[in-house]
């Protein structure tokens, strides 16, 4: 009997266990202290308020007045000494953006440089983590394990639609980010320059309302709820990503590439990883799953209780730099080598992906109903340990290790 198909057989049993071990656990932390509430503050009720009343009147505005009248108007409420400069900023970060958005390696750096700027802007140290994620999936796809399961052509589908969400996600929220860096010494001057980076009017509602209460938790659940919904159409309700990546049986090969979990090494005093945070989605097609799972990473990053994982998780994204490789934070199960025997291979990303072109992005809103208010709401704070799935993801590293001692990789 052929000893490969066997074994890949019950590696594939064993990685979809697993995913459904995180998953129960996923539901079971979110359950309870984790429902999703509306918070009874005062800061919370006043800030959610002003940015509704924002948000319907942008409506308004869409209702009356053709989208590209509006995208194009001119700086309207900005002193004319500003102009000049408003226009250095917009030049200046276009190019940033053009810079950056080149591959994932500079998108998750620019991502953590703008959180140490601006530690406020919590959202960006959420983004630098999750698009971690995204590019060990996207070198999964090449690593040892893809080579196996995967024909070239299959790898390349599911390498573009994770590109794509890559990409689209920080075509949109970098520029929001780095005019906010630019013009907060100015007060709230800069909010019109919003609509030339085609910010949605849910966004500028949202940036509106931080610049008048400074709300930080808002705007990231307002953030989360944005690059979520600005992919929803664009990519994941694409008749062609819908007949390409997400018809059986090549999508079902999500669970092998974790296209559903986002892990959080945390690195501690010592310089090492010996905790891991995060969840696995049960429905990563869902877009209320996917809001969903947004606030639930926020709320281990920042929300959490007696321990907060966040210093440590800061460490490690701050000191352990980012290749694409699960090398970088399982080094035991891991390789960068594709000789070494032992391990799995997972490559660094820019070894195994060149840097993409992509076509112009067609400036439409996703957001059309204030009803998308609902979906701003945050959650309890977590138990304590809460996202702490390091037992579980180092059994199941250990058992796939084991299995892996039989696999006759090539």
């Amino acid at each position: 009997m052929n000893a490969k198909p066997f074994a890949l057989r019950n590696l594939l049993v064993l990685l979809r266990k697993w995913m459904t071990e995180m998953s129960d656990a996923g539901r079971r932390m979110t359950a309870g202290n984790g429902q999703l509430i509306h918070p009874g503050s005062a800061d919370w009720h006043d800030a959610q308020k002003y940015f509704q009343g924002i948000l319907e009147e942008r409506l308004l505005q869409q209702s009356l007045v053709e989208h590209s009248a509006i995208k194009d108007a001119p700086y309207d409420h900005i002193d004319a000494s500003l102009q000049q400069m408003c226009d250095e900023w917009c030049g200046q970060i276009k190019k940033e953006t053009a810079f950056y958005n080149r591959n994932n390696i500079l998108r998750t750096t620019a991502y953590r440089k703008v959180y140490e700027e601006s530690p406020e802007l919590h959202w960006a140290l959420l983004a630098h983590l999750v698009s971690r994620n995204g590019g060990y999936n996207m070198t999964d796809l090449r690593g040892q394990v893809g080579n196996m399961t995967l024909a070239n052509q299959e790898q390349d589908t599911l390498f573009g639609f994770l590109e794509q969400c890559n990409y689209l996600i920080f075509q949109d929220a970098y520029p929001q980010l780095r005019l906010y860096q630019l013009g907060k010494r100015y007060g709230s001057a800069w909010l019109p320059l919003l609509r030339s980076f085609h910010a949605s009017i849910f966004m500028q509602a949202a940036w509106n309302m931080f610049m008048e209460f400074g709300h930080s938790p808002m705007l990231t659940i307002a953030q989360i709820i944005n690059e979520q919904s600005y992919i929803e159409k664009r990519v994941i309700q694409d008749p062609d990503m819908q007949q390409q990546v997400f018809s059986a049986p090549l999508f079902s090969m999500q669970e092998l590439f974790h296209l559903t979990s986002v892990v959080f090494p945390a690195l501690d005093h010592d310089g090492e990883i010996n905790t891991y945070f995060g969840i696995f989605m049960d429905d990563f097609l869902s877009l209320k799953q996917r809001i969903r799972a947004g606030k639930v990473l926020y709320n281990i990053l920042f929300q959490g209780s007696a321990y907060e994982p966040k210093l440590e998780l800061l460490q490690f994204a701050q000191k352990v730099k980012h290749t694409g490789s699960r090398a970088d934070y399982v080094p035991a199960l891991f390789s960068k080598r594709s000789d070494d025997r032992a391990r799995f291979f997972s490559p660094e990303l820019q070894t195994v992906w060149p840097n993409q072109s992509h076509p112009s992005i067609v400036a439409t809103d996703w957001c059309t109903k204030v009803d998308v208010m609902r979906e701003l709401s945050m959650m309890h704070i977590l138990p304590q340990k809460a996202g702490d799935i390091t037992s579980a993801y180092l059994r199941k590293l250990e058992e796939i290790r084991t299995l892996a001692q039989f696999l006759p990789f090539s």
